[in-house]
């Protein structure tokens, strides 16, 4: 599996109540899963379980075969580096930077994925660009971010993750903001890039309708056994 979840426990504060209780939660390499449910109901908190950006208080969590509980906190932000590329809601584009700069920037922290596009035997900033051109963003590359519509930036920042073809992206809620041909547009862009790079993809949404383009759908109301209302979005 390129994540496997057991027994999974997760407390704010040590002794609290807990926000996530998942029995089970597995993804297959190469598959793309569809996380839904309503606003508050640890959705997030998974993700940050997924990524290693928080430690559950028990439980096995397992990605891409790394036992991440069994690592220190330096280990797991190597990790997150090499091996995953994240697309947020709010989409976290360096304002300062170019969209090229913006697109490279994990390959800044990652040595493993600057080696993947060297074998592609294009540069980071070709890489960007060819990117660029398969997200449809290709005229965007002399403009500030921070005079990019919101589906742009949201191109932007899917080209950021998958730059280094890292082996599972995560996606929290990225298209909430867009209307249903653009959020239609959008995924059928982002499945086709992580065909080509054979990664797992873990799309996290409340928004229905987005059901059938993916292989599989998991419910947080199915996965978490704390009550849904103490459950805390990250």
């Amino acid at each position: 599996m390129a994540v496997s979840l057991r027994n999974l426990v997760y407390s704010w504060r040590e002794n609290s109540q807990p926000l996530l209780q998942v029995a089970e939660f597995s993804v297959a390499p190469g598959e793309k899963v569809l996380v839904q449910g309503p606003s508050g109901s640890g959705k997030s908190t998974l993700l940050g379980i997924v990524g290693g950006v928080l430690t559950p208080q028990a439980g096995w969590v397992e990605v891409l075969g790394t036992e991440l509980t069994q690592i220190s906190g330096g280990e797991r932000d190597r990790f997150r580096a090499d091996h995953m590329g994240f697309i947020f809601q709010i989409f976290n584009l360096i304002p300062y930077l170019s969209v090229i700069e913006n697109i490279t920037l994990p390959l800044s922290y990652s040595a493993l994925r600057r080696k993947k596009v060297q074998t592609t035997h294009l540069s980071p900033r070709n890489e960007a660009r060819r990117l660029m051109k398969a997200l449809n963003i290709q005229n965007l590359e002399r403009q500030p971010v921070t005079d990019l519509s919101v589906g742009q930036q949201q191109r932007v920042a899917a080209a950021r993750a998958l730059v280094g073809s890292p082996e599972l992206i995560i996606a929290d809620e990225p298209t909430s903001a867009l209307d249903a041909d653009s959020r239609s547009d959008f995924l059928s862009l982002l499945f086709k890039e992580c065909e080509r790079a054979n990664s797992t993809l873990i799309y996290v949404s409340h928004e229905s309708g987005l059901k059938s383009h993916f292989d599989k759908v998991r419910y947080m109301t199915d996965l978490n056994a704390s009550p849904t209302e103490q459950a805390c979005l990250l």
